[in-house]
């Protein structure tokens, strides 16, 4: 039987610049507000080191949000998802059971910890920034869209699946 709803926090990581960018976190957040979920969109200055000092308070968090009986999502853009990652690292103990990155930066570190149980990656196939693969292990699935990086956040069929994925759980 699927998790309901009410039982579950998505958090969703805008990438660099995403006061500017990544506003399709923004629409998906929507999207699965009305479906029930809770969300949290997470942004970031415009230093761009800040990032790296987030990943601290987005670990915490989702460590408290389990604690506390929630379900865990994390579902990031570009640099967002990278961060993520990163998050994801910080709380070995903590069970994530998926994880959605959105076209993340191909130079940074795209493995998968072991306590994430599913993740997908969704990669830009045209060229240009993101295109970065999440390392291969069991329960981690790569994604090749063809689209813009600028607007992968934005594309239908990755929201579409990334509401189906989460209705999963």
């Amino acid at each position: 039987m699927a998790t309901a709803p009410n039982k579950v926090t998505v958090i969703l990581v805008r990438g660099l610049f995403g006061m500017i960018w990544s506003r399709g976190m923004d629409t998906l957040a929507g999207k699965l507000k009305a479906a029930g979920y809770n969300t949290q969109v997470w942004n970031h200055s415009w230093f761009f080191l800040a990032w790296f000092a987030y990943k601290e308070e987005i670990a915490a968090e989702v460590a408290r949000l389990t604690k506390a009986g929630q379900t865990v999502v994390l579902v990031g853009h570009s640099f967002g998802a990278n961060v993520l990652l990163m998050a994801a690292r910080l709380i070995p103990t903590t069970r994530i059971p998926l994880l959605l990155a959105v076209d993340p930066a191909q130079q940074y570190d795209c493995s998968v910890s072991s306590n994430v149980q599913t993740a997908y990656g969704f990669r830009n196939t045209v060229g240009g920034l993101g295109q970065g693969a999440l390392r291969p292990r069991a329960g981690v699935f790569d994604i090749p869209v063809r689209q813009t990086h600028g607007y992968m956040d934005d594309e239908p069929s990755v929201q579409n699946r990334v509401i189906a994925e989460i209705a999963k759980l």
